[in-house]
């Protein structure tokens, strides 16, 4: 088993990229990795458009909220709005949508894949082991119904 340790890997575009637990050597970057983070393309949206370019789900099942990264209550409500587009699973599965809580207030979102949460902050993008990002608040699991396992 290789050993798990953080790196960093430093790009020629002058900018690094946190990859958390996992060695460079093992993994493919893509594009998400290197995800501006903005108001436009926050967290939300890098997890739609991850789900957009790795599934079949449509456009139309994966609302563009436009919800800035510090409203927390628009989240919340967002949330709501994915929730019935979604269905609730009790554990993570590959391309369940984290949501991560605290108390009401949904406070970020990431994508499972691959055994991991990916992730954009203002940092950058992360891959994430899934009982880190659980670990900073209550986290809910969201699937499409088109990719729920039998």
């Amino acid at each position: 088993m290789p050993s798990l340790r953080p790196c960093r890997m430093f790009l020629s575009l002058g900018f690094a990229i946190t990859l958390i637990d996992f060695q460079a050597s093992s993994m493919q970057l893509d594009r998400f990795d290197l995800w501006k983070f903005t108001n436009e393309n926050n967290c939300w949206e890098f997890v739609r458009q991850f789900l957009l370019e790795n599934t079949s789900i449509h456009s139309e099942h994966i609302p563009k909220l436009g919800i800035l990264h510090t409203d927390h209550e628009a989240k919340t409500e967002g949330e709501k709005i994915v929730s019935a587009l979604f269905i609730k699973i009790d554990k993570p599965q590959e391309f369940a949508i984290a949501c991560s809580h605290s108390g009401n207030l949904l406070t970020h979102v990431g994508v499972c894949h691959n055994g991991v949460i990916r992730h954009a902050t203002y940092k950058g993008a992360l891959r994430e082991p899934i009982h880190r990002f659980s670990s900073k608040g209550k986290t809910t699991y969201y699937i499409h119904r088109s990719l729920c396992e039998s």
